[in-house]
């Protein structure tokens, strides 16, 4: 298939990936992590922040 000349992780080579919302690709299919950012052609299409939650309920509180 001689992808060997545009695939990989080398100087000259087009910088297409996304970046994923988790600690490892188990977790990133496991919990189908939200895309945070997607280059194309080494320029960013888009990025965002990480989604945050906050609890205000303190369930330990007597």
């Amino acid at each position: 298939m001689r992808v060997h000349d545009e695939y990989g992780i080398e100087v000259g080579k087009p910088a297409n990936f996304i970046v994923l919302d988790a600690k490892d690709s188990y977790e990133a299919i496991r919990e189908r992590a939200d895309v945070l950012a997607s280059v194309r052609n080494g320029n960013f299409l888009f990025k965002r922040e990480p989604q945050k939650n906050e609890v205000e309920i303190d369930f330990l509180r007597q």
